[in-house]
């Protein structure tokens, strides 16, 4: 008898849980046509925090956990980019002019707190970020582990795509968006890989390959926690 073996994961997800979070990556994932073809495509981007309270053992030693989420690239009172900016620091944009001009770069490096909840998919746990919310006031998060990691299409970096988890640039190189820079010849074609798909696409969950590619318990309400002026990039 031949059995094929599980596929184990290289780690654990981190618990459901609120956790004290720094935002390190963002990456502009392009237009993509959403698995039901009822829905028309849309711009996504991808956020990334590490939890520097929450650490794991890896081949260069102990590292944070990361969550990633991927929203709907558009500062729509509808969408939940947006909701969730304004959750994170406590206030609304003053107007939807102040929302579309802000610079989503401000982002990284800021603190926050994120609820995390598991669900299981395929048989595999995976870490999904349902809310994010300011940090109490008097709780101090350590300081950053991970490098910031930014990249976007308007300022290209082919060595940063290539860091990335194989289904990310698979998705990345079917959007209109990479398509035009490899015809500018600032980018390369992707050969897509029929192993690296991410489980559960169509949610917002966070993989063991993402995680391990971009390293190298209910939230508190923004009523109950203070933020410094300074702190608030909008």
């Amino acid at each position: 008898m031949l059995k094929a073996p599980k596929q184990e994961g290289s780690f654990e997800p981190v618990k459901a849980g609120s956790y004290a979070a720094r935002c390190y990556s963002i990456v502009v994932v392009g237009t993509v046509q959403p698995n039901n073809p009822a829905y028309s495509p849309s711009s996504k981007i991808r956020i990334g925090w590490e939890l520097p309270t929450e650490m794991r053992e890896s081949a260069d030693g102990e590292v944070p956990h990361t969550v990633t989420r991927e929203y709907g690239f558009t500062m729509g009172k509808r969408g939940k980019l947006r909701p969730m900016i304004e959750g994170w620091f406590g206030r609304s944009f003053p107007s939807d002019d102040a929302a579309y001009d802000f610079d989503l770069e401000k982002l990284i490096g800021k603190t926050c707190m994120v609820a995390v909840v598991n669900e299981t998919s395929d048989d595999k746990v995976y870490a999904n970020i349902s809310s994010v919310s300011p940090v109490p006031k008097g709780l101090e998060v350590p300081g950053e582990v991970n490098a910031p990691f930014f990249l976007s299409y308007e300022n290209w970096d082919q060595n940063a795509f290539e860091a990335l988890p194989q289904f990310l640039k698979d998705k990345m190189a079917g959007t209109p968006e990479y398509k035009t820079l490899v015809l500018q010849g600032k980018a390369k074609a992707v050969e897509a890989s029929d192993t690296a798909s991410a489980p559960a696409e169509d949610k917002d969950v966070t993989s063991a390959d993402v995680n391990d590619a971009m390293e190298k318990a209910s939230p508190v309400k923004p009523s109950e926690a203070e933020i410094e002026e300074d702190e608030c990039p909008f």
